[in-house]
């Protein structure tokens, strides 16, 4: 923001940013290179690969443990989604909702 008081580039980049996290209708989501938007599942196994490639930048620096840990439990989730929509025909945000509620039985 210039001046300070127009908000407005903030709140489009607040729409764009919300937009993209939750995969929703206002166009196609872009991501950052390789992550692919090809389908779904790849989608979100390109984005466990990448949360695999942050967790190598973060253990060449020492003291950042709890970080490594939580990015790991992130990339086991962006898998699993995967996983779920390979499996399915499901979307994603529907894979998403069940997955998150415990109603995804991946056993089949």
């Amino acid at each position: 923001m210039s001046s300070g008081s127009d908000p407005s580039s903030v709140l489009a980049a607040l729409e764009r940013a919300q937009d993209a996290f939750e995969m929703v209708g206002r166009g196609r989501t872009e991501f950052e290179d390789g992550i692919s938007a090809d389908a779904d599942w790849k989608t979100q196994l390109t984005k466990a690969c990448r949360l695999l490639e942050v967790v190598e930048t973060l253990q060449a620096q020492v003291g950042y443990y709890t970080a490594v840990i939580e990015v790991c439990f992130g990339g086991i989730e962006r898998s699993i989604e995967a996983y779920a929509l390979s499996m399915s025909n499901d979307t994603l945000q529907f894979a998403v909702s069940q997955i998150r509620e415990g109603g995804v039985c991946l056993c089949d």
